[in-house]
């Protein structure tokens, strides 16, 4: 069976400077490819999130204070290709 991979990150809901689109980019593009290289190797969908979560978190230009707007939210997150038992 040939199981398609893909990852998506974003750097956060504000307006950026322009000045700091490039470093912003950067910062994604290392976030996901961290966490791509976690699924190619066979980890499992949360290990690949939290590779790229933290690759972002310990990126100076997107680890901001703005991020986590509502920690307390509630929310439902599915994350593995696992299947889920009713």
């Amino acid at each position: 069976m040939r199981v398609l991979l893909a990852i998506i990150v974003h750097g956060g809901a504000w307006y950026i400077p322009p000045d700091e689109w490039e470093a912003h980019k950067a910062g994604c593009r290392a976030a996901a490819v961290a966490g791509f290289a976690v699924l190619r190797r066979g980890g499992d969908a949360l290990d690949a999130v939290e590779t790229a979560i933290v690759t972002m978190e310990d990126d100076p230009t997107l680890a901001y204070p703005q991020s986590g707007a509502f920690p307390t939210a509630p929310f439902f997150l599915v994350l593995s290709r696992r299947p889920i038992a009713q």
